[in-house]
This record gives C-alpha cells, sequence and structure tokens, in this order.
C-alpha cells in the first residue's frame, strides 16, 4: 500500500518501516551526545540539546500525519 501524508492519518499507525526507522534514528542520535558529551565537547551541549529536541519532535509530527492503511494488529 502507499504511504499518504495527511492531517485525517492521526489516528491511524504510522508505518511499520518509519516507526523502525524512528527508533534507529533516535538511539543514533541518543548515542552521538552522549559520546560528545563524554569527548569533552560540553559547549556545544545546548547546541546538541536542541538538535536532539527538534529531530524528536520533526520525527514525531512526522509519525502522526503517515500512514498507509494497514492495521498492524494481530487477529
Amino acid at each position: 500500500m502507499a504511504t499518504t501524508i495527511s492531517r485525517r492519518n492521526t489516528s491511524k499507525p504510522a508505518p511499520r518501516w518509519f516507526r523502525r526507522t524512528k527508533k534507529a534514528v533516535t538511539i543514533l542520535s541518543d548515542t552521538a551526545v552522549i559520546i560528545l558529551l563524554a569527548l569533552g565537547h560540553a559547549e556545544n551541549s545546548l547546541a546538541m540539546l536542541l538538535i536532539r529536541v527538534g529531530l524528536s519532535g520533526l520525527l514525531t509530527a512526522m509519525e502522526s500525519l503517515l500512514a498507509n492503511g494497514e492495521d498492524y494488529t494481530k487477529r
């Protein structure tokens, strides 16, 4: 099925591929921030926080707008 982007999709789950990609990107970005802080880049911590929160907000907004018509429930 084709993936659609619409405000009417807020009650439908996002496609499985997007949810898995979102989870992977979240884990990788959290890891990158921790490594950068551990390496002593604390002077950029505000920028890292803003990027991390912005990325999370963008992915969450996209997740609520994406749907492909599948239920993903076990019957």
